[in-house]
C-alpha cells in the first residue's frame, strides 16, 4: 500500500453562517450542560475533572497531538520514537483519560524534543480558542477518530492544517456523520491519512475525495521489533510442563464466555483426557466464578499459585497468577483468546503467534479489525463461530500442532508486509511543517535551538 502526499496551501478560513455558528454554540452548550451528570458518575468523573481543570500553559509548541485514550496514546509513543534525533521540535500531546496520561507520561521523547503531555481542553468554543491563543501549534494532529468541530473550526479561522492520521471511521459513525455532511467542507481536516481503502471512501463520502488519502496501519510497526518464540529452555514455566505437554490455553476469557467456555473445557477433558487446560480469566475477580462453575460441571481444578511441581496430565489450571500469559502461549498447542464468543471486540491474539501458534477466535474481535482479514485466510487465525466448532479446531491443534517456527516465520513476513504506517504519518507532519526528508529548514532549526 503506498501513499502519494502532496503538500497543499493553507486552510483559507470560510465564512461561517449563522446557522452553523448557532450550531457550533449550542453544541458547546452542551458541553457544559452535561458536565454535572458527568461528575456524579465516577467512571466519568475520571476523565472530565482533569479536562476542567487543566489550564493550557502559553507555551507556544511546533505540533500538537490530541489521542483519546491509552490506545491512541500508544500510537503517539511509536510516532515519537521514530521522530530524527537529530532535529529539534516541541511537541503537545493532549488525552482525554487517565488511562491515556498514564501512557504520555511514560513517554521518553527523543532527543532535542521538548514534549509536554496534559490533559486536552473541552471541545467547548472559548476553552478552544484559550488553547490555540496559548499554543499557537503549526500543526495539529488528530488520531484515528478524532473529530472535533469546534477545534476544526477554530483551526480553520487561524490557518492551522489539521492531519487526521491512522483514520478510520465505523459504519455506525459515517452513519450519524451523514446527518451533518452539509458541514463536511467547512471543518475537514487538511489531510485524512486513513488505514484502508474503505475508512478512506467512508471519510471521502463526509469531506470529499480530495483531502483523503490511505496509509498503512501505525499499529503494525509497534510489532517491528517482536522476538521469535520463547525456547523452552529459557521458559520460566519449563519446571511445570513438559516439552511435548498436550497444553490448551484459554487467554483473556471475558465473564460473558464464561458460560460458553466451560462445557468446552468438559468436552475437551472428556476427548482428550491426557491433555491439560489451563484457564487465564481477563480480571481476577472471576477466580470464584470459574471456580463454582467447574464445580458445579463436576471438573476439578488446581490454582496455578498451589502448583509448584510438574503438572500431571488431565489437570485443569484456574491461573491466579498475573504475567504468565504469554510463557504459556509459548507451551500450548492449543489456544483460544478470549472476548470474542460474545461480543465484546477481542483479546490480543497477536501474542500467541508471537509464540509461534495459531490462535482460535469466535466470531467477535473488532479491537483487532485492523490486523485485516487476511490473516483468517493465510491461516494465522482459525474462527469458530461457537463452541462447537472451538472444540474441534482445538482438537484438531492437539492432534496436529505446526511447526512453531513456521507460524512465527509467516507471522513475522504478515508483519513485514503491512508496517511503515509511522514513515508514512511523519513524511505528512513533516511536509506540513515545512520540512523534507533530509533535515530541517534553519528558520525552524533556529526557534528551538
Amino acid at each position: 500500500m503506498t501513499t502519494m502526499y502532496t503538500l497543499n496551501s493553507p486552510m483559507q478560513p470560510s465564512s461561517l453562517p449563522t446557522s452553523f455558528k448557532a450550531g457550533l454554540g449550542l453544541y458547546s452548550a452542551l458541553w457544559y450542560a452535561a458536565m454535572p451528570l458527568a461528575l456524579c458518575s465516577q467512571r466519568l468523573r475520571s476523565g472530565l475533572w482533569p479536562r476542567i481543570r487543566s489550564r493550557p500553559e502559553p507555551r507556544e509548541t511546533d505540533i500538537w497531538i490530541q489521542a483519546a485514550s491509552a490506545g491512541e496514546c500508544t500510537l503517539v509513543q511509536t510516532l515519537l520514537q521514530s521522530w530524527p534525533q537529530d532535529e529539534p521540535i516541541s511537541c503537545l500531546a493532549t488525552t482525554n483519560t487517565p488511562q491515556g496520561m498514564q501512557v504520555l507520561a511514560g513517554t521518553t521523547p527523543p532527543r532535542h524534543m521538548i514534549f509536554t503531555p496534559a490533559y486536552a481542553p473541552l471541545d467547548t468554543g472559548p476553552r478552544v480558542r484559550k488553547a490555540l491563543n496559548a499554543l499557537r501549534p503549526r500543526v495539529v494532529v488528530l488520531l484515528e477518530t478524532e473529530l472535533w468541530p469546534n477545534l476544526l473550526t477554530a483551526c480553520a479561522k487561524r490557518g492551522i492544517p489539521v492531519l487526521l492520521i491512522n483514520a478510520r471511521m465505523t459504519p455506525k459513525s459515517l452513519s450519524w456523520y451523514t446527518r451533518v455532511r452539509e458541514l463536511g467542507p467547512r471543518i475537514q481536516p487538511q489531510r485524512i491519512l486513513a488505514v484502508d481503502q474503505d475508512q478512506a471512501c467512508r471519510y471521502s463520502y463526509i469531506f470529499g475525495s480530495q483531502a483523503v488519502d490511505t496509509m498503512r496501519n501505525i499499529k503494525f510497526d509497534r510489532w517491528s521489533g517482536v522476538q521469535e518464540p520463547l525456547p523452552y529452555v529459557q521458559n520460566p514455566l519449563s519446571e511445570l510442563f513438559k516439552a511435548q505437554s498436550r497444553l490448551v490455553v484459554y487467554g483473556s476469557i471475558r465473564r460473558e464466555e464464561e458460560p460458553y467456555l466451560v462445557p468446552v473445557i468438559a468436552r475437551m477433558a472428556s476427548l482428550h483426557p491426557r491433555s491439560i487446560q489451563a484457564v487465564f480469566p481477563r480480571h481476577m475477580h472471576r477466580i470464584p466464578a470459574w471456580k463454582k462453575a467447574l464445580q458445579e460441571t463436576g471438573l476439578s481444578w488446581k490454582l496455578r499459585s498451589h502448583i509448584q511441581d510438574s503438572v500431571p496430565q488431565g489437570t485443569i489450571i484456574l491461573w491466579d497468577t498475573m504475567g504468565e500469559l504469554e510463557p504459556a502461549y509459548a507451551m500450548a498447542r492449543a489456544v483460544f483468546i478470549g472476548g470474542s464468543l460474545a461480543p465484546k471486540g477481542g483479546q490480543n491474539f497477536l501474542e500467541s503467534l508471537a509464540q509461534g501458534v495459531v490462535p482460535c477466535i469466535g466470531p467477535w474481535w473488532s479491537n483487532f479489525s485492523w490486523v485485516g482479514p487476511e490473516i483468517v485466510d493465510q491461516g494465522l487465525l482459525t474462527q469458530v463461530s461457537g463452541p462447537e466448532d472451538l472444540v474441534q479446531a482445538l482438537s484438531h491443534d492437539l492432534r496436529s500442532p505446526q511447526s512453531r517456527e513456521k507460524v512465527f516465520q509467516r507471522f513475522a513476513q504478515y508483519l513485514r508486509q503491512r508496517q511503515g504506517g509511522v514513515h508514512d504519518a511523519l513524511s505528512a507532519i513533516r511536509r506540513e511543517l515545512g520540512k523534507d526528508h533530509y533535515g530541517i529548514e534553519t528558520q525552524a532549526k533556529e526557534k528551538l535551538v
